[in-house]
């Protein structure tokens, strides 16, 4: 009988490598166009969406609250994404 002999791994005091849900704040011009840009880069792209709210206004920007589940790279990809749509105005995410 053999046995697999398994290392354990150190235990990371970074936590930027673990999936943990952050709130991802988004500002758009174009109204609810705008909005559904956002909303479909983050289904298009997968994003584990635990809930979202919008604040949709026709003559001021518009506000998409997400939050997300991401690892700290992913968050930062996320926006780097999010800033490239010409819609967008700002996007800023934190820990919850």
């Amino acid at each position: 009988m053999t046995h697999a002999v398994r290392q354990a791994r150190p235990v990371s005091r970074d936590h930027s490598d673990s999936s943990a849900p952050r709130r991802v704040v988004t500002h758009v011009t174009g109204a609810l166009d705008g909005v559904m840009r956002v909303v479909t880069v983050l289904r298009a792209r997968g994003y584990v969406v635990r809930d979202l709210s919008v604040d949709v206004r026709e003559e001021l920007h518009s506000e998409l609250r997400a939050t997300v589940v991401v690892t700290a790279q992913q968050a930062d990809l996320l926006l780097e994404r999010l800033r490239r749509l010409a819609v967008v105005v700002d996007a800023l995410a934190e820990d919850l």
